[in-house]
Order: structure tokens, then sequence, then C-alpha cells
């Protein structure tokens, strides 16, 4: 089993719906996966909160009078009073009543849910993972941090090694990276590019800026997990960033914004091709290839 088809096992794992078999499959890549670990805990803690929730909520308390009276007649019933009548299409009230309980758990269920931001979707369907179910090291985490500490707080204020100074395969690389995002992105420009790092991932660094939100693209090959995102990015979502990845030849590619999700991960996938053609020949300044990529 790898971390794709267990994030897609996770949630019939934990509601305790799967053969006994495959739980054996989970519980095996879980010993062996420190992100998936990170990733089962985290949601077991939005389920906690959710009971936590729906539990405490105002909105949700009984109105005056409603618990005194199942208390009677669950009490009549008992000592053989009046009896239940029989409810809706031959069913009888507890049954009624169990199952309004489950509607209401579902419907204000998914109400916490988008209130708290867990687990949001894209238009697509496709699910936004939120970077605190993941490790602290998790490089999704040090790609988040990185853009908050480099283009949001400090972008003026450390002296950084710009990308003419670093290898020739990186050289161009604000320039590819700029003008696709000029294409996606409206009022988009370039305000940086340089190395940095953060918790000793060194990343390749493209500052942007649109619409007054600063949007940071990272390309590193330091620290890469096992799971690539190939063709469709991998979205997720901190309390204050959205990020987005994807993987190109052996490099992963982060987009960390505060733009909507869709938003961030179109402007991710549209750098998937041009970053496929500059890094498939990293000697530097191939005209022809530089030609294609500012004609796009």
């Amino acid at each position: 089993m790898n971390c794709r088809d267990f994030r897609e096992l996770l949630d019939s794992y934990l509601s305790d719906e799967l053969l006994t078999e495959t739980n054996h499959d989970i519980l095996r890549h879980l010993e062996e996966c420190a992100a998936c670990r990170g990733e089962i805990e985290g949601r077991r803690a939005v389920r906690a909160r959710l009971r936590s929730a729906v539990r405490t909520a105002p909105e949700f308390e009984m109105h005056g009078g409603l618990e005194e009276k199942v208390r009677d007649r669950l009490r009549n019933r008992r000592t053989g009073g009046s009896r239940l009548s029989s409810g809706l299409f031959g069913f009888r009230p507890g049954w009624i009543a169990a199952a309004a309980c489950l509607l209401i758990v579902a419907v204000f269920g998914s109400m916490y849910l988008l209130r708290s931001g867990a687990a949001p979707e894209l238009a697509g369907g496709s699910a936004v993972l939120q970077t605190r179910s993941l490790p602290p090291n998790h490089i999704v985490n040090i790609a988040v941090t990185d853009h908050d500490n480099c283009a949001v707080k400090h972008l003026a204020e450390e002296p950084k090694t710009t990308l003419a100074q670093v290898s020739a395969e990186y050289r161009d690389l604000a320039r590819v990276v700029s003008s696709e995002l000029k294409d996606t992105l409206e009022d988009c420009d370039l305000i940086s590019s340089h190395s940095c790092g953060f918790n000793d991932v060194k990343f390749l660094h493209v500052v942007m800026k649109t619409g007054g939100r600063m949007v940071s693209v990272l390309v590193t090959r330091d620290h890469l997990d096992a799971e690539k995102a190939v063709g469709k990015a991998l979205n997720f979502a901190s309390d204050d960033y959205t990020v987005s990845r994807i993987d190109v030849e052996d490099r992963a590619v982060f987009v960390v914004s505060q733009l909507g999700a869709n938003e961030n991960a179109k402007a991710a996938e549209s750098l998937a091709a041009p970053l496929r053609l500059h890094f498939r020949k990293p000697e530097a300044a191939d005209p022809i290839q530089t030609a294609i990529l500012l004609a796009r």
C-alpha cells in the first residue's frame, strides 16, 4: 500500500468499514510511514473536535421541556404505561428520533467542517488537506514556513544568493515562472528571485505579487518524500496560506500564497509543462527553448 491508497481509505478505516485484510495492510503501512501516521492523528483530532462541537454547541441544545418529555415517555414504556404509537410508515418514534439525530449530526457536522476549514474540496472534487495533519518537518510545512519568513516577513532584510549566481539550470527559472504566472494570474509582478532555505531544505525561490498578495514558487530537490504529485497538484491549507505541490522531473515545486485553493492549484499546474521543458535541458540559455517558453 502506498500513501495515496492510504489517503483514499483513511475515512473508511476510521469508521471501521474495511475488511480485516485491508485493515492489516493499513496498519503495516502506518508502521513504515511517519507522514501517514501524522495524517491519521490529525484526522482523528478533527473528528474528535467535530463530535465535541456537536455535543456542546448551544444551537444544538434541546429545547426546554423536551428532555423531560422524552424521560416521561421512556418511564411509561418501562413501567407498562402508555405505549408509544407507531410513527410514519410503520416505524416507531424511537427509530425516527434516532434517524433525526443522525441527520442533525450530518448536516451540522458538515457546517462545522466548513467553518473550521477542515478538508475543503476544490471545484473538481479533490481534497485540500490541512498542513497541521502533517508532521512539522514535512516538506510541505517547511515550504510554508519558508514562504512566510522569506517572502512575507523578511523579504528585504537578509542578503540572498540571486538566481544569476546559482547553477545554469536555474538562471532562467524566474523568467519561466514569471512569464507563465503573468498569463495565469491577474496583475502579477516579479518581486524577487533568489536561493534560500529553512530547516536544512534549500529552495530556489521566485516571489511574485498579485492583487497585493505575495505568491511564492519554491523549487527543491532536498528531503523529498516518496509521494509524487505528477500532472495534478496536491493541495494543502494552513491557517494562513494555501499550498499546491507539483513534481517536475526530480524536483518538487510548491506554490504558496493567500489565493483561493482553486486559483492556487491552477497556478501550480500551469507551471508543470514549461518547467518540464526547462529542466530537461539543464544547459544554460538554450535560445530555442527560451523562445518557446516566452512565446506561450
